[in-house]
């Protein structure tokens, strides 16, 4: 910002950062409410995804249960003596 101050130019800097700045705030406004409802998941279709890979990770752990049980069973019939 000093070399703004001491410039010549400070004024068409300052005319130029005002109009780049004045997009900005615009845009934000316009995104805003966009970025709520991304935030609030007003739609649900994060919950569903959670959802679904909550789903995946209990399946794929009851199935490795099974099968170390299977195993494991396998196993004492296999070393049993009769």
């Amino acid at each position: 910002m000093e070399i703004i101050e001491n410039s010549p130019d400070k004024d068409l800097f300052m005319e130029y950062f005002e109009k780049k700045l004045s997009k900005k705030e615009e845009d934000k406004k316009i995104s805003q409410p966009t970025e709520l409802a991304s935030y609030m998941n007003f739609t649900g279709q994060l919950a569903a995804v959670q959802q679904l890979q909550e789903n995946k990770k209990i399946t794929t752990e009851t199935s490795l249960m099974v099968l170390a049980g299977a195993v494991l069973i396998a196993f004492a019939i296999v070393t049993t003596k009769k």
